[in-house]
């Protein structure tokens, strides 16, 4: 295709890199200046974690919401093109042909089930960066009509490269420096509540005073060595793992986490941030500690003021006899209270019943 080779088209892109460094829609321009060259093709800025083995679209020109849905839940992990990409030389455009051979690559579920069915054959990729394992890529998909002049568009992808390369530098340093809010750390400093966010890796980005606080105060989360978050209960750690993946569905999870006399309700919130912040630094989780008074953790449960005198006094270590000689009723009527605190509470021993607010 002519204009590939036309050194004002290739200046227009650079100008568009550059001008994201002010305003960050400028990426869609460069991204839909690129792909409409081509009569049909798909253009995105994509990342691949060879460690996970799975790679997710993340800015798209060409591309509908539902092809983009569907790389990103199933066809990211059988791209036979990605794997290449996790190992070849940064900043060299290369064909997709190059990539893994045309031949195998039609006898492919990706191929037959996605490519044909987006009307793509082929294309050229760059891999811009690479960081811990994972590949930050511009690649190019074209229809069979197009897909000749994937050389010519693969040179041009290594002549954009070292302005990429620039402007992604400049995005990820920006990121880093303004990651974080001081002021919303001591707003709820001054509310007595914890924030820690934490990064995809779920490793500490920024903790606010009262955190630091309670972790010392050993609440049920604590800091590995690496600064990544551990908590008491593998419920939490697997809640904390998923709201930490990129492109997860969650945006807020909240539950709660008692150790020994402390309890706290616990909220993770998904962090709002532009596409590419996220593209290149991956998501940020805030995770908010606001500890609890037993009476405050009982109330979410519905329970009537006998049934919630019943519930303190078990997890205070009382048994069933003391409860009902303190408030003069029948072991019987303590016993069908308690059956009641069980069902609403979702537990079904006093023991558990213990264990779900005291965490011993």
């Amino acid at each position: 295709m002519q204009k590939l080779d036309d050194s004002s088209f290739r200046n227009e892109l650079i100008e568009l890199i550059y001008g994201s460094l002010l305003e960050h829609g400028k990426w869609k321009q460069f991204l839909d200046q690129l792909n409409g060259m081509m009569r049909h093709a798909k253009t995105t800025f994509m990342y691949y974690d060879s460690v996970v083995r799975q790679g997710y679209f993340s800015l798209t020109s060409g591309y509908t919401d539902d092809e983009v849905a569907a790389y990103n839940a199933h066809y990211n992990t059988i791209n036979p093109w990605m794997p290449k990409a996790a190992v070849r030389r940064v900043g060299v455009g290369v064909t997709s042909d190059h990539m893994f051979d045309a031949d195998l690559l039609r006898r492919t579920e990706f191929y037959n089930d996605y490519l044909l069915k987006g009307g793509l054959e082929g294309g050229a990729g760059l891999t811009v960066f690479r960081d811990k394992g994972r590949s930050f890529v511009l690649t190019t998909l074209m229809s069979a009509k197009d897909h000749q002049s994937s050389a010519k568009l693969a040179d041009l992808f290594t002549e954009l490269s070292p302005h990429l390369a620039r402007a992604f530098s400049y995005h990820r340093s920006s990121a880093k420096d303004s990651d974080g809010s001081r002021a919303q750390c001591q707003l709820l400093d001054a509310a007595g509540i914890g924030l820690v966010i934490v990064d995809e890796d779920g490793r500490v980005r920024m903790l606010n005073g009262t955190a630091e606080s309670l972790i010392d105060q050993d609440c049920g989360l604590r800091l590995a060595p690496n600064r990544a978050v551990v908590f008491a209960t593998g419920s939490l750690q697997d809640m904390l793992k998923g709201m930490c993946r990129r492109y997860s569905t969650d945006r807020v999870r909240r539950s709660e986490l008692g150790l020994h006399e402390k309890r706290l309700e616990i909220t993770m919130v998904r962090m709002q941030s532009d596409t590419l912040r996220e593209f290149l630094m991956g998501p940020s989780v805030a995770v908010l500690m606001k500890p609890l008074a037993l009476g405050d953790s009982l109330s979410r449960y519905a329970l009537s003021s006998r049934e919630t005198e019943v519930a303190k006094a078990i997890i205070a270590g009382k048994s069933i006899r003391q409860i009902a000689d303190e408030r003069s009723l029948s072991r019987e009527t303590v016993r069908t209270q308690l059956k009641s605190v069980f069902a609403k509470l979702g537990v079904a021993s006093q023991l558990e019943l213990v264990r779900k607010f005291r965490g011993h």
